[in-house]
């Protein structure tokens, strides 16, 4: 969503901007990296033996950037997010979820977020993974933090103000340790685009909404 931004092709009309505000926001303050980010690869191998099928680490699966694994995949399309050949552990992040899961012989770990999980558990969260000779074995931290110190990191550096008014959703979603961008544009986007919300007016209905649920 950041490095999209420095794409000559990103969308920068005025009908699209406001509602990405918050990775343009992003993307103004790590420009100076957007090279070296530009070259990561799309997933790394880790040979951990001579078989050459240890870990494999992805932001989302082998599928897509944005093609999560969640609780609920189904095992037989949990097979093909991992991609060939199968690895001993598969290591994702994207949905803000941790989980463990082992399905044939292949151990899949999502670290979560440390930042903004999306299990309710406010706590940060991370994988750990350890291999030896009897194989991985992986486990979920969770980590107290200073939360009100973060909640002032939000208005302090600017974000609040530099990516408003949908910064409001972000910033709702790290205090719920709750997902809520996708459910708001999946909402809110074509109105706003076809004049008949405002950006502000959608923002204050959904929050509005989910502050009653």
């Amino acid at each position: 969503y950041v490095m999209a931004h420095a794409w000559p092709d990103a969308a920068r009309c005025a009908s699209h901007a406001p509602l990405f505000q918050p990775s343009a926001w992003t993307y103004e303050h790590v420009a100076d990296l957007a090279s070296w980010l530009r070259g990561w690869p799309f997933w790394i191998d880790l040979a951990t033996d001579r078989s050459g099928a240890g870990a494999r680490i992805t932001h989302a699966s082998m599928l897509g950037l944005r093609d999560g694994v969640f609780k609920e995949t189904h095992d037989s399309e949990l097979s093909r997010k991992w991609g060939s050949p199968p690895p001993q552990v598969f290591c994702v992040g994207h949905t803000h979820q941790p989980l463990i899961r082992s399905l044939n012989g292949t151990l899949v770990v999502n670290a979560g977020a440390v930042g903004v999980p999306f299990d309710g558990d406010p706590r940060a969260s991370y994988a750990q993974l350890t291999h030896s000779r009897a194989g991985w074995r992986a486990e979920v931290v969770r980590l107290d933090y200073d939360r009100e110190q973060t909640a002032r990191d939000f208005r302090d550096n600017g974000f609040l103000e530099g990516a408003a008014p949908i910064s409001r959703v972000v910033f709702r979603e790290w205090q719920l340790s709750c997902g809520l961008l996708y459910g708001f544009m999946a909402e809110y986007a074509a109105p706003i685009r076809d004049g008949r919300l405002t950006l502000e007016q959608a923002v204050d209905r959904f929050l509005d909404m989910v502050g009653s649920l």
